[in-house]
């Protein structure tokens, strides 16, 4: 059964034709020229390009750091797989652990990350071009200094925790606003897992204070607490739901070219923008009320207000627009959801095959 379970692995990884590397950190699994206990292991024996699947951990050990200097994919098996049945995958349900990730140097640019859960941990980024996708329970620094640049990042369908951006200035000014971040899309994202959901740039302790920051795209996300957006520079923050606000309003001063509406609002009213949803509660919106278990909780009620909120009329929150949230962090790869084969013939060969039936989904 083990071998056909891994012959189901590689077929469904068989659509991304760059050379697949394994993390397993099971005692039981021989470690092998493509096979490694751990992040940083097999990190170090791929090359740009190349994909690393990590595996289901065993036992919830993490497979560890990663001190990140080449471009690669890496592709865990999601997340709350037993609380979303019929929504998720059933051949194994464990998360895929890994720790804190650093990409610090000046190489690993456009590295893509997908179904990894972080249990808390820190992925420290000064490149380009990064994209976390499906990931679940982590803190997000983004980095601009002196010959590093962390803009261009794309933060997409998360069950996240805080994201942070630090620009600089060459007069040390408190708000770094002569070398912004740019260009980063937080888009879909479920902000759960901890009690503050931030995007700083250590100008102010409130949640979305971003003055080192410019073309920024908010859009689409769920935020379990709030607070005040200041300062954001031709930034785009539309579709939002923004939940129980323990401060007066949540949208602030922001800095010119910035758009901004068609956001539900809890507690206390948007004071930005047009088109805003206000006064609205969770057991107004969602499926359920706090406290939530699980990301399915967000989903719309019938009637919500957020149903056709949205600029054009999409809905508000993480199940809408062309990359919705997706259960459980499922990553854009082929998941084989059944298979099926004849074991009458006792032993097969050449002359007497076994046949395999397989059903397939995308996750796209």
């Amino acid at each position: 059964m083990k071998k056909i379970t891994f012959l189901l692995l590689l077929i469904s990884l068989e659509a991304v034709s760059q050379n697949i590397f394994r993390c397993n950190n099971d005692p039981s699994v021989p470690v092998s020229a493509t096979l490694k206990r751990t992040l940083q292991e097999a990190h170090d024996i791929a090359s740009d390009g190349d994909i690393i699947y990590v595996e289901p951990s065993f036992g919830g050990t993490t497979y560890g750091s990663l001190n990140m200097t080449k471009t690669l994919t890496i592709i865990g098996n999601g997340y709350d797989h037993s609380i979303n049945p019929g929504s998720s995958q059933n051949w194994d349900t464990r998360a895929s652990v890994v720790g804190a990730v650093n990409i610090n140097g000046t190489t690993g640019g456009g590295s893509v990350f997908m179904g990894l859960t972080f249990n808390g941990a820190t992925i420290s980024v000064k490149v380009p071009n990064v994209t976390i996708r499906r990931c679940k329970s982590f803190n997000i620094y983004f980095y601009r200094e002196a010959g590093k640049n962390a803009s261009g990042a794309n933060v997409l369908e998360n069950h996240i925790a805080n994201v942070y951006a630090y620009g600089y200035s060459d007069y040390a000014l408190n708000c770094y606003t002569a070398y912004p971040i740019e260009n980063i899309t937080i888009k879909n994202n479920i902000n759960l897992w901890f009690t503050s959901n931030t995007l700083s740039s250590g100008c102010s302790s409130s949640i979305l204070t971003i003055p080192s920051c410019s073309n920024i795209v908010i859009s689409n996300n769920v935020y379990y607490v709030g607070a005040n957006i200041n300062y954001c520079m031709n930034c785009t923050i539309t579709n939002n739901i923004f939940r129980t606000v323990p401060v007066a309003g949540i949208i602030g001063v922001l800095g010119t070219g910035s758009v901004i509406g068609n956001n539900v609002c809890g507690t206390n009213p948007c004071v930005q923008g047009s088109n805003n949803v206000n006064s609205a509660i969770d057991n107004q919106i969602f499926v359920a009320s706090n406290p939530f278990s699980n990301d399915k909780d967000f989903a719309l009620k019938a009637a919500s207000p957020a149903i056709g909120a949205g600029i054009g009329g999409v809905d508000a929150g993480v199940f809408s627009t062309s990359t919705p949230y997706v259960l459980s962090g499922l990553a854009p790869i082929p998941q084989i959801t059944s298979y099926s084969f004849n074991s009458s013939a006792g032993v097969y060969t050449t002359s007497t095959p076994m046949t395999i039936t397989l059903s397939i989904k995308g996750n796209n």
